[in-house]
């Protein structure tokens, strides 16, 4: 019997410049992927083949995308929730508008 392999780690997940949830992007992986669509292999080429699906996930979230695409991509439905869960566990930014009381009654 074949050893079983191991899960991929999931990919920290971050809160872009944007506003936008998404997994922190590892630079090389980028670069690779840039350099391989120049010459003719990019990002729907990779997606077509038939990789293992635990390369597939780790491949996207290496990418940097954000994680609601990552629910879209047909990736693992418990692997989509676990980083849904690590979102709802973010701080979040608030804004806060503060308002003058438009009553000028003296």
């Amino acid at each position: 019997m074949a050893a079983k392999k191991p899960k991929h780690p999931m990919q920290p997940i971050v809160l872009d410049g944007y506003g936008l949830v998404r997994f922190s992007q590892n630079e090389i992986v980028n670069a690779l992927l840039d350099h391989s669509a120049k010459h003719g292999c990019g990002l729907n080429d990779i997606m077509e083949r038939s990789y293992d699906v635990q390369d597939r996930m780790q491949f996207l979230q290496l990418l940097g995308i954000t994680v609601g695409t990552y629910g879209d991509m047909g990736v693992d439905k418990k692997s989509y929730r676990k980083a849904s869960r690590k979102v709802e566990k973010l701080p979040r930014k608030v804004d806060t508008i503060c308002s003058k009381s438009s009553d000028d009654s003296t």
